[in-house]
């Protein structure tokens, strides 16, 4: 019977912030949200299509995950450059080996605006995880002139 109990979200939380996910049927785990804050300034000039740390790289978080995540990006950006784009993105590394993709990235465009600053963000849910320790960090691309980025905040919910 204690056994059956510890089963239970009564008998697993052990901290405050955990929530529950089904990891097979009639079992659950414990995972637990993480969120990481860079309100450092940075800059970068033109990154040729690659993405990159900046000179404060992240944010980044480690959790225990399943084979999903949601992931939860927002950030500002400028650029000297009118009409210059700029993507900030993340990678997956750890349990998994995923590349920053386009497709996963929020778009900063300037449109005609190169000082006053756009704040995007972007929810993605991401299914191709290997169980384990992974570590999502958030990396920068800048299509031409000099972008600046700040307030940057990471959010992975594991599931």
């Amino acid at each position: 019977l204690r056994d059956n109990l510890l089963e239970t979200a009564i008998g697993k939380a052990t901290e405050t912030g955990q929530m529950f996910v089904s990891t097979s049927k009639y079992q659950i785990g414990v995972r637990k949200p993480r969120i990481t804050i860079t309100l450092t300034t940075d800059s970068s000039g033109s990154t040729a299509g690659d993405f990159i740390d900046l000179a404060h790289s992240g944010p980044s978080v480690t959790c225990y995950t399943s084979t999903r995540a949601m992931v939860f990006m927002t950030a500002e950006s400028d650029n000297n450059t009118a009409d210059s784009a700029r993507y900030i993105g993340y990678d997956v590394s750890g349990a998994s080996n995923i590349p920053v993709a386009v497709y996963r990235s929020i778009r900063h465009d300037g449109q005609g605006f190169t000082s006053a600053g756009l704040r995007n963000g972007q929810a993605d849910l991401i299914t191709d995880l290997t169980p384990g320790d992974n570590t999502f960090t958030m990396k920068y691309n800048v299509g031409s002139g000099t972008a600046t980025f700040r307030n940057r905040v990471l959010v992975v919910i594991p599931l």
